[in-house]
Order: C-alpha cells, then structure tokens, then sequence
C-alpha cells in the first residue's frame, strides 16, 4: 500500500466512525498528525492539510456522503480582533498555532462559518490568498470569538466545502 492509499484509509475510516457513532454532533476531528505522522512538522502543515481536505472530499463525492468537508486551522489568539492580517500564504502560515490543521464534517447549513452569534466574527478570505493556490468549490472564513474567560480572542481558519 502507497503512502497516498494509507492516507485516504485512515481518511475513509474517521468518516465512516463519526457517521456511524455521532461523531459529527460532537464535532469530532481529525488532525492531519494522526493521518501521518511526517505531518507533525509544523512547514507541513499548509500542504497536509489541503492532500486530507482533497481526500476527504473525494471520499465525501465517490460515497455521495451528505455533509460539508471542512479544513480547520487554529491560529494565534490575540487581546483583540485582527481580522485577515496576512496576506499571502507565508503570512498565514506564521498565524497557524501550536495544533495542526484538522478535518470535520458539518451538516449542511451547520457550517461554523453560518453559525451566527453577537460574539463571533466571521470574515471571509480568499482561497488563494491563504493557501496560494485556488481550490474549487470552497469556501474560507476566518472566525474570531471570545475565549470562554473572555480575556483573549481565539482564531480560526475554515475550509469548507
């Protein structure tokens, strides 16, 4: 088995598990080391996560499976709102933080990005602009909330579609 079949089984398997024992309700993931263990390196990560969400998605398309594939990016919380601070893809990848990149499923319509809340703002970002390459059919939002103490912003980045 080649490097690209093990990764889309362990893929394949994590999607089935949260379908079949409601995984999807508890927001369960999958990060992108657990697939592959050279993902542990932080300059992976970009391209990592981009080789799972295309798998995903691809096994999500083939088993015509009725959910949003979603890429998550946690990034550096801040003392206040920032916004779409970067500008291309290097940029980016120096807001990522200590976790690596992760997959979900969502529901349609359940998408963190169309959850709407006071607290919670979501901004949209260029595809190409994050990640330096286009992807079709996808959707990207950065999201900045209130840490449940309130004392700090927490970031994120979705991928979604």
């Amino acid at each position: 088995m080649n490097e690209r079949d093990r990764h889309e089984e362990a893929v394949a398997g994590w999607m089935q598990g949260i379908i079949e024992d409601g995984g999807i309700d508890r927001h369960d993931d999958l990060h992108v080391d657990t697939i592959d263990a050279q993902w542990r390196d932080r300059t992976t990560w970009l391209d990592a996560g981009l080789e799972a969400y295309m798998l995903a998605r691809g096994i999500r398309d083939r088993q015509s499976l009725p959910y949003v594939v979603s890429l998550a990016f946690s990034l550096g919380t801040s003392a206040t709102r920032l916004g779409v601070n970067f500008s291309d893809s290097a940029g980016f990848a120096n807001e990522l933080d200590w976790s690596p990149p992760s997959l979900y499923l969502f529901r349609p319509s359940e998408e963190p990005w169309r959850v709407f809340s006071a607290d919670v703002v979501i901004a949209p970002v260029d595809v190409e602009r994050a990640f330096g390459r286009s992807i079709s059919a996808a959707a990207c939002y950065l999201l900045e909330f209130p840490s449940s103490g309130g004392e700090e912003i927490i970031r994120s980045l979705f991928l979604g579609g």
